[in-house]
């Protein structure tokens, strides 16, 4: 019984600590990412945008993509797609370029697994379709890897820097479903430095 107490009352200090020490402005994003499709070029090559930028490079230095050591026959390692969300209250449409990391077992349907990925997310103003900035982040699907729309599949985005207006970033978001076989509702926090 002891346990349960003692529990409550660390995790109220560590989060009143943090609220107090964060330096970080949070605000919200929701909104609706599309079904990805793989990332190729006209010819049906795969292109794979995410290894090519070299922001990515620089920001996330020891990610190794899947793309290179995968033979052709297998399914596509890079992925584009793109959402519509709102930003606090700015709404903002993107591009999401993905691809699967060195971390992503390609194990057979049905067993428990996780797949790893990075991604750039690059989000404009509705409005104006001005550039908010770029966004970086570490991404992780977790099993069960199931299809439909009530799969309980879920992505978890972490975001670990960003360009422009997102210089400094920092937060998370949360993908509800696969999305493999559809659009789906997602929800997070980002956060800039002060």
């Amino acid at each position: 019984m002891k346990n349960f107490t003692l529990i409550p009352a660390v995790l109220l200090s560590l989060t009143s600590i943090n609220a107090l020490a964060s330096g970080y402005s949070c605000t919200t994003i929701t909104g609706t990412i599309n079904q990805l499709a793989p990332d190729l070029n006209t010819d049906g090559t795969p292109a794979c945008h995410i290894k090519q930028a070299q922001t990515v490079q620089s920001i996330l230095p020891d990610e190794v993509f899947l793309f290179p050591f995968i033979p052709d026959f297998v399914p596509a390692s890079c992925f584009y797609t793109s959402l519509t969300a709102s930003l606090g209250r700015r709404a903002v449409t993107g591009t999401v370029y993905s691809g699967l990391t060195q971390n992503s077992p390609l194990p057979l349907l049905g067993t428990n697994y996780q797949f790893s990925a990075a991604s750039i997310i690059t989000l404009r103003l509705v409005s104006t379709g001005s550039l908010v900035g770029r966004i970086f982040s570490q991404d992780v699907i977790i099993a069960p890897f199931e299809f439909g729309p009530t799969s309980s599949t879920r992505e978890f985005v972490t975001v670990v820097n960003g360009t422009n207006t997102f210089n400094g970033i920092q937060g998370h978001i949360e993908v509800l479903g696969n999305l493999i076989d559809g659009d789906r509702a997602f929800t997070g926090k980002l956060c800039l430095p002060d």
